[in-house]
């Protein structure tokens, strides 16, 4: 008697909601959370069918899926969204139907419990929009953005990246580093395994090989923690710089060029100037006035400070 009791207290603490029918719906037993939900207390169940309850809310929870369970022999789940009659509140409910037997294999009854997984659900829905709206920006971002796991998997592609392989995300996904960027895959793959292994991010600047052309980018390779904040993968977000390079280049090719003309210009002059001087020379040795004045005047000026 005192194990019954204490099987009761337990029942009855226990927040999931959970009820007991004969074969044909009547009532045999249920907890304080099904009284909570219903609106009656036990005692005024016992012995009634839901017929006996005439609203609306409660034919959709009731009957048709208890039947179902009868129907299948075994456990049925669903998933059912309930209203507490003593507060009004709003439940989403995981319930799991299922029929029982005596020792001699008469069906006795279907016994339904139902988890009240509204928290869950919410979270779930928040999180899959978060999801959501980190693809939308992924997917609309100005940079080529990816994440590898630490086999070098590629878990997730944006549109730029894709198009510079030459199609889009959903072919990439799942493939490794190596089939991407044959040639260059160990090299690429070293560095996700280091950001995932240090936690720490890590920068560079390479020439790329795409099958769309070669491309210059400025990348940040970033840890993205997992559950428990272990890192898991890494996230690659890479700014193109093709044509900042290009211009840089062209720019140092015309440097370089005015360069070799300034120093051209400067071995000419001087090679002007000395021949000034040797025609200035020539004349002097014959009697004459110097012909080129500038220079004589710069070698009395040399002299002096000499």
């Amino acid at each position: 008697m005192a194990s019954e009791g204490r099987l009761r207290t337990l029942i009855d603490t226990i927040p999931d909601l959970i009820w007991l029918k004969d074969p044909e719906g009547v009532y045999l037993s249920c907890n304080h959370s099904f009284e909570r939900f219903f609106g009656v207390r036990e005692a005024e169940l016992l012995g009634r069918t839901d017929q006996d309850f005439p609203d609306a809310r409660l034919s959709d929870f009731c009957g048709a899926n208890d039947r179902a369970a009868i129907a299948v022999d075994g456990p049925r789940c669903d998933e059912e969204w309930i209203t507490f009659a003593d507060d009004g509140r709003r439940a989403l409910l995981r319930t799991t139907r299922a029929p029982m037997y005596d020792p001699d294999g008469t069906l006795v009854g279907v016994l339904g419990i139902g988890h009240d997984i509204t928290e869950h659900k919410q979270k779930e829905d928040a999180l899959r929009e978060s999801e959501e709206k980190y693809r939308l920006l992924f997917d609309s971002a100005d940079e080529l953005m990816s994440v590898y796991d630490r086999e070098c998997v590629c878990r997730l592609m944006n549109r730029k990246v894709a198009r510079l392989l030459g199609g889009e995300p959903e072919q990439f996904v799942g493939k490794r580093l190596h089939e991407l960027h044959p040639g260059l895959g160990d090299k690429y793959c070293q560095r996700i395994r280091e950001v995932i292994d240090t936690g720490q991010t890590l920068e560079y600047e390479d020439e790329v090989s795409f099958p769309m052309g070669r491309r210059w980018l400025f990348s940040r390779v970033q840890p993205v923690p997992g559950r428990g904040g272990v890192y898991t993968t890494a996230q690659i977000v890479s700014q193109e710089m093709t044509e900042r390079r290009r211009a840089d280049a062209a720019l140092q090719e015309q440097l370089d060029e005015l360069r070799r003309w300034h120093d051209a210009t400067l071995e000419r002059e001087g090679r002007v100037l000395e021949l000034k001087r040797e025609v200035n020379a020539l004349l002097v040795e014959l009697g004459r006035p110097p012909r080129y004045l500038s220079v004589v005047a710069d070698t009395e000026r040399r002299s002096d400070h000499d």
